[in-house]
């Protein structure tokens, strides 16, 4: 069964703090992301302040968007609540002592089997679906047509896919039985976003049947 959890990611340490309570309580994990404005032109608030602002409780999944991620992922392995740490995959050399907690991240432009020496090293990897550094940028389903070929070489992979999922993506998305929908403005931009997830979670069953 496919695992759908909420993405969040702002300018604004208040919408952390707001989106983190809101999906609280429907929820229990939360995919953050943060960004240096360097690799991604956006840039969040510090992870030191966004991993505060929402919540101890809550497990929580963060997507490092910057040049420089060995010391965030040596600070985010010793805190018990983190689960995963998502790394872009041309960093990943950098962090073979941490594997157990990564999970690569492949860009649109960046062709996964170009990495599948690296990628073997790990049971997990995240597809990216949009342009990586604001939430509502367009689809893309480059890479996903590599999918069935990554999970012959690779076996029992978990795919995880970021970027524009919702009710108008999920029946594209689902062909390729991804084990994780990270998702952001589908759930961040509306009044009621436990009805949208309830949603997207039923028809994320329907396609799994």
């Amino acid at each position: 069964m496919v695992k759908i959890i909420p993405a969040i990611f702002s300018t604004n340490l208040e919408d952390y703090a707001r989106l983190a309570r809101q999906f609280s309580t429907f929820c229990d994990t939360l995919h953050i992301d943060v960004s240096d404005g360097i690799y991604a032109t956006t840039k969040t608030p510090p992870l030191k302040q966004v991993i505060y602002e929402t919540g101890s409780s809550i497990i929580k999944n963060i997507h490092l968007m910057c040049e420089n991620p060995l010391l965030e992922v040596q600070k985010l392995v010793e805190l018990s609540n983190i689960n995963w740490i998502y790394v872009h995959v041309e960093f990943i050399s950098l962090l073979e002592q941490y594997s157990p907690k990564i999970v690569p991240v492949i860009q649109i432009h960046q062709n996964p089997l170009d990495y599948i020496e690296i990628l073997k090293m790990y049971s997990h990897l995240q597809i990216m679906t949009v342009k990586i550094g604001k939430q509502g940028n367009k689809f893309d389903d480059t890479n996903l047509k590599y999918i069935p070929e990554i999970k012959k070489l690779l076996g029992n992979v978990a795919i995880h896919i970021d970027g524009h999922v919702g009710t108008d993506t999920i029946h594209h998305i689902m062909e390729y039985k991804p084990k994780v929908l990270n998702v952001g403005s589908y759930l961040s931009n509306t009044k009621n976003p436990q009805k949208k997830y309830d949603m997207l979670t039923n028809l994320a069953k329907q396609y799994s049947v």
